[in-house]
């Protein structure tokens, strides 16, 4: 079982737990107004980018939907990247941010990857290994390392 736990706008907290069998570790997590995607490590080694789509309370009815609609919106990660097959060694994937409209920019070693749609987009090189990415509110991609930063 994961705990997963991301301080979000106006220092909201958002906790989420969930357990996927296949599912070895957990990297980062980005959240959007319209879901929560995270980095993950498959059990076969496969690095993954999973996303669920945050529903409001009132968006759930069980009396309309009944109960097993509602528990398959409430725990439905699905897998929306493989980086392992875009090219990326087994393993942990590392930092992750993404755009509101669902641009993603994962770190992978020397590098952040920009991916849309299962594809991939373009690769910056950083001279050292990443150690987070965030979009700033000026639109910039800041990419920290242990001793830089970049935008």
């Amino acid at each position: 079982m994961f705990l997963l736990y991301k301080v979000v706008h106006n220092h909201t907290a958002t906790r989420i737990l969930f357990s996927d069998p296949g599912i070895l570790s957990i990297g980062d997590i980005a959240v959007t107004s319209t879901s929560l995607c995270l980095t993950a490590t498959r059990k076969d080694g496969r690095a993954v980018i999973l996303e669920l789509s945050l529903i409001e309370e009132e968006d759930l009815d069980v009396e309309d939907d009944g109960e097993e609609e509602v528990a398959d919106k409430l725990s439905s990660f699905k897998q929306i990247v493989d980086l392992t097959e875009l090219g990326a060694s087994s393993g942990a994937p590392g930092s992750l941010t993404c755009t509101e409209n669902g641009r993603f920019f994962v770190s992978v070693g020397s590098e952040v990857w920009m991916l849309d749609d299962n594809r991939m987009l373009g690769k910056l090189a950083i001279p050292e290994p990443v150690t987070a990415l965030e979009l700033g509110g000026d639109s910039y991609l800041y990419i920290a390392t242990a001793s830089n930063l970049f935008r």
